[in-house]
């Protein structure tokens, strides 16, 4: 089910350990250069699907 017409947003609600952090790093235009393991694992995306999209 996409929320509010993104369907990137799922309403699926995930958890990580308390010791991990999420980062991400865009480009000025947006497109993502950079994401840590623990972000990725979140999204549930592989980097190579993801970078500069």
């Amino acid at each position: 089910m996409a929320l509010y017409g993104n369907p990137h947003i799922t309403g699926v609600e995930k958890f990580f350990d308390n010791s991990d952090i999420i980062v991400s790093k865009t480009d000025l235009t947006g497109k993502l250069t950079y994401g840590n393991r623990t972000f990725y694992s979140m999204a549930g995306i592989e980097e190579r699907d993801c970078l500069g999209q």
